[in-house]
């Protein structure tokens, strides 16, 4: 009940951590390794506590948080083929941060995998979820 009546201060405040996060733990070799790895497990610890404060208290969570999570055991089984494939394109300089070499490959971490599932879905419909998982 807490939560739902400061549901939009915790969003915002997930956020901003999951942005900080997500630049920390992009620092690899320009920082010390154990804040880069503390950062990107933290970093995954915001993402779900922002999943649960977008969706505590609500019958019906939003329709992408819904669509997010039906897709998430594909989005992990396919992400790592798409970021390795931007990662060589767009090179990161050791000891400084691009935003570009990170965000990049985490775009198509996310997109390349949702869109195996679309079309999963769209040619084997129900037995999308039998054949990748969502």
């Amino acid at each position: 009940a807490q939560l739902v009546q400061r549901r939009a201060g915790a969003v915002g405040i997930l956020i901003a951590a999951i942005l900080v996060l997500s630049i920390l733990s992009g620092l690899e070799g320009a920082a010390p390794r154990l804040l880069v790895r503390s950062a990107a497990w933290l970093d995954i610890y915001a993402i779900l506590g922002l999943i649960l404060a977008l969706s505590v208290g609500r019958e019906n969570p939003p329709r992408w948080l819904r669509a997010a999570s039906d897709s998430t055991f594909a989005i992990y089984l396919f992400h790592y083929f798409f970021v390795l494939a931007l990662r060589p394109l767009f090179p990161a300089a050791a000891g400084s941060f691009a935003l570009l070499p990170v965000l990049l490959p985490w775009i198509a971490g996310l997109l390349g995998p949702m869109a195996i599932v679309r079309a999963a879905r769209a040619l084997l419909g129900d037995r999308a979820r039998d054949v990748i998982g969502a």
